[in-house]
């Protein structure tokens, strides 16, 4: 569920920028070994790759306090946290749908 809501915030927050006028899409599927969830939000999309060819130990603690110090913020924990907690998360171009899958 951790994963899901971040999701769901990323775009409402990141995608749709808060628009009341703009929807987000959520469809999931559970099988015997795993559950598939998708969201998808009616934004312009981001560069996913960046955020999935960057090293997860690059989100470790002393990584994050460096990041936070040179840039204001660190960027990019929402995804890291997809990526730790889930199996697979794929991204379809331009990057406002993203599905991941978690085997149970």
């Amino acid at each position: 569920m951790l994963i899901v809501g971040e999701a769901i915030d990323n775009a409402v927050i990141h995608g749709n920028k808060f628009s009341p006028t703009k929807f987000i899409y959520i469809n999931y599927t559970l099988e015997s070994d795993k559950i598939t969830f998708m969201v998808a939000d009616q934004g312009q999309g981001f560069d996913y790759q960046k955020h999935l060819d960057t090293p997860i130990e690059e989100y470790q603690a002393q990584n994050l306090m460096a990041k936070t110090m040179k840039f204001g913020s660190p960027g990019g924990l929402g995804l890291a946290l997809m990526r730790k907690c889930a199996n697979q998360v794929t991204f379809t171009p331009p990057g406002n749908k993203v599905k991941f899958v978690k085997y149970l």
